[in-house]
């Protein structure tokens, strides 16, 4: 009985040692009071653990939960206390925004913020209530008279007006009511800055109305520089204005202020991406995605920017998470995804016509393939039917190509086939470059090219001598070194590059040739056209000049191609592009300038300048999403192709 009466006793000690360390509300209400706020909401644990029903200790706690930016946390605390108290009108708006910001909860936050509007008719809950009514279709027209409702019974309740004059706007039909809206509340309040924004917003969808949206950002900047929703709301409006470079600096200014600006990562990435700029445009839409991690504009914006990169794996991946109705920008990147993953056919038809000298009409056949996300292999057949000087003869190519994206600064390419000639060896081609990015305004690229020289009779197909020896075949056998830099600050690039390497041939000495070219650039206008100028130089030197006109007797320092000992070049560059749309796109190019050249033949003609110029035009069609054409014309009047015409056309076709 002593134990018995002994462990009663201690059970009794322990009990008045709990109830005296065991936290009030007294004490937790303290603590929060005094900005100990871990320590209160630990307390009301405590209390509500201790008892559950306690509502004057649930509800400091789910305020304490939600301040501290625990509101998954808070969740289960409120629905006890609306289980507790149902006419507790705050704890169902509360728990109705909770729910809300989940699809497979959001018919419970529909009835539960109807229900805390129906008990106090409290325009923030009421307004709250049509504004999710609003997120779904079907219930559009129920949301309009809710928040209709609102509006009448408190037309200075901005946010309530703003809501309405938003969900109106959404519909060509109700947008002129929409702008009605928010023009009485700017009668009521004209510098408002929420419904100045939020109009300008709407006005910017018109071209006819976007300089009054850019004037509304205006007054609201006047007043608040540093309101950063003007800020990226302007430069959005920039930005389909064209004004890319001022939206840039908008974007800028925000992310100096607030580095995970959602809006003003996604408009900066977005800009990079047209400008092509899209390593920049990644890095900014990855930021983008951390912050609003299913915002499904930013994962489109994502996608853009590996689809530029060529990652179409990634892109893929992004455009995975947007599961909302699907918009024409989303249905291009889609397909621009299966193009960049696909298998496609391409057939081509070219005609080079250089005043008789070799002119040629070439078919060709390419199939590629990915093989996986990283690299692609290429078939390619191409016939040719030559004709030099009324003499025609017949050539067929073979070949395949391996393009690898080893990383994001790191690209390789092969290429390996053979020249197949009536009577004459069969000839052996091939390639390979590295291309890598130090930096993103840097890149390098080495590589090494086995090519024919397809310039004359002798130096295409060959011919033999009058003892039957045969001559020519030509093969540039070319290494290359080659560095490029990109100011994008500045709008200036410089590029350089040596080459060198041997011209070799069937019964011809080999001739080395090395060349140094340079080039410096500056971008005139970024887009609507890009218009870019530039300043170019080439310095070539071969051993010999192995020159060769028809009829002359042929010997191992003749090739048939032009070779000479000393050649300068200096050339004014201009190039344009437009994009007229994602499916019409148009590229031009054009030279003027003056070369110097010394060969064998008479007398030093180096000091003796002479007219070089080119021309080249693009033009890429998108058919149907699948079907593709290209049509391209080439004029060179220097070096020794003078006059030369060369004619493309190809037609692609995904599968």
């Amino acid at each position: 009985m002593k134990i018995i009466y002994r462990i009663l006793l201690l059970c009794a000690l322990n009990a008045g040692l709990v109830a005296q360390t065991a936290p009030t509300l007294e004490q937790a209400a303290a603590a929060a009071d005094s900005g100990r706020r871990t320590e209160a909401i630990q307390m009301y644990r405590a209390i509500v653990q201790r008892e559950p029903e306690n509502v004057a200790a649930l509800g400091p706690l789910v305020d304490l939960l939600q301040a501290s930016g625990n509101s998954k946390e808070a969740a289960p605390v409120l629905e006890q206390l609306v289980k507790l108290s149902p006419h507790d009108a705050g704890a169902l708006y509360q728990l109705g925004q909770i729910k809300s910001w989940q699809s497979e909860t959001r018919g419970q936050a529909l009835d539960l913020l109807k229900r805390a509007c129906t008990e106090t008719q409290n325009k923030e809950y009421c307004t709250a209530y049509g504004d999710t009514l609003s997120w779904r279709g079907e219930n559009r027209e129920q949301a309009v008279a809710q928040l209709q409702a609102v509006v009448t019974a408190h037309p200075e309740y901005v946010p309530a007006r703003i809501k309405l004059a938003q969900v109106l706007s959404w519909n060509t039909a109700t947008r002129p009511r929409s702008l009605e809206l928010f023009e009485e509340g700017l009668q009521r309040d004209p510098q408002n800055k929420d419904l100045l924004m939020a109009s300008a917003e709407v006005l910017s969808w018109s071209r006819t109305t976007r300089a009054e949206a850019l004037a509304r950002y205006d007054r609201v900047l006047l007043q608040n520089p540093d309101e950063t929703h003007a800020m990226t709301g302007k430069a959005q409006l920039l930005s389909w204005q064209g004004r890319a470079e001022e939206a840039l600096a908008l974007y800028r200014k925000v992310l100096a202020k607030d580095p995970g600006n959602t809006a003003a990562l996604q408009g900066a990435a977005d800009i990079l991406t047209w400008k092509g700029r899209y390593k920049d445009a990644r890095v900014l839409a990855q930021q983008a995605r951390n912050g609003a991690p299913a915002d499904e504009s930013v994962l489109l914006t994502l996608a853009r920017a590996n689809i530029g990169l060529q990652k179409y794996a990634d892109a893929r991946d992004a455009l995975s998470y947007i599961s909302g109705t699907p918009s024409p920008e989303f249905d291009q990147a889609r397909q621009q995804v299966r193009r960049g993953l696909g298998t496609y056919i391409e057939t081509g038809y070219a005609m080079r016509a250089e005043q008789g000298e070799l002119d040629f009409h070439r078919f060709d056949v390419a199939i590629s393939t990915p093989v996986n996300a990283a690299n692609r292999i290429t078939f390619i057949y191409q016939p040719t039917l030559w004709d030099a000087r009324g003499r025609g003869f017949n050539s067929s190519y073979f070949g395949a190509n391996l393009d690898s994206e080893i990383n994001d600064n790191l690209s390789t390419h092969l290429q390996v086939g053979a020249d197949v000639v009536a009577n004459v060896p069969v000839n052996y081609d091939g390639g390979a470059s590295l291309r890598y990015k130090p930096s993103n305004s840097t890149n390098l690229r080495v590589g090494f090219d086995r090519e024919p020289v397809e310039e004359s009779l002798l130096s295409t197909r060959g011919d033999t001598n009058v003892a039957g020896v045969m001559f020519g075949q030509l093969r540039s056998n070319i290494a290359s070194l080659a560095f490029g830099y990109d100011n994008r600050a500045h709008k200036y690039d410089l590029n350089l590059a040596y080459t060198d390497g041997l011209y070799t041939g069937e019964g011809l000495d080999s001739n080395r040739r090395y060349s140094i070219e340079g080039q410096i650039g500056k971008e005139l206008l970024g887009q609507k056209p890009y218009l870019h100028i530039a300043y170019g130089i080439d310095y070539t030197s071969f051993d010999h000049d192995a020159d060769h006109q028809p009829g002359q007797t042929l010997t191992n320092t003749t090739g048939g191609y032009f070779s000479p000992t000393r050649f300068l070049l200096n050339q004014a560059i201009i190039s344009t592009a437009h994009r007229f749309s994602d499916k019409l796109q148009w590229n031009a190019s054009g030279t003027l300038g003056g070369q110097n050249v010394q060969t064998g033949a008479g007398p030093d003609t180096f000091k003796t300048t002479q007219f070089a110029s080119s021309f080249t035009t693009n033009l890429f069609w998108r058919a149907a999403s699948s079907e593709e054409l290209r049509f391209g014309y080439e004029y060179l009047n220097v070096y020794n192709a003078f006059a030369r015409n060369l004619f493309r056309f190809s037609w692609r076709h995904y599968f």
